[in-house]
């Protein structure tokens, strides 16, 4: 996938069938459009969209966590493993 080519969505939904289908199509559109998806979340609620991230994504899916971005220290963690090989480290 092409570093360069990116798109910001902002905010995935809330509720829980509409998360998952929005994180299905722009999955869907990050590999036709060879295109990485951008996502902002609140602290509070990080987890459970990377436990819907692990859930819903595809396990050759690439996924790439950055925390405080905009503080002092930066924290990220970027999965270059497929995503079912960090399932079991995640649990």
């Amino acid at each position: 996938m092409n570093g360069q080519s990116f798109a910001f969505n902002g905010y995935l939904p809330i509720e829980h069938k509409q998360r998952n289908q929005s994180i299905t199509k722009f999955e869907k559109k990050a590999v036709r459009e060879e295109q990485a998806q951008l996502f902002i979340e609140t602290p509070y609620r990080s987890e459970a969209l990377f436990k819907n991230f692990l859930k819903t994504l595809d396990p050759n899916t690439r996924l790439c966590v950055a925390c405080d971005l905009f503080k002092h220290r930066v924290h990220t963690n970027t999965f270059r493993k497929r995503l079912e090989e960090s399932k079991t480290t995640a649990q």
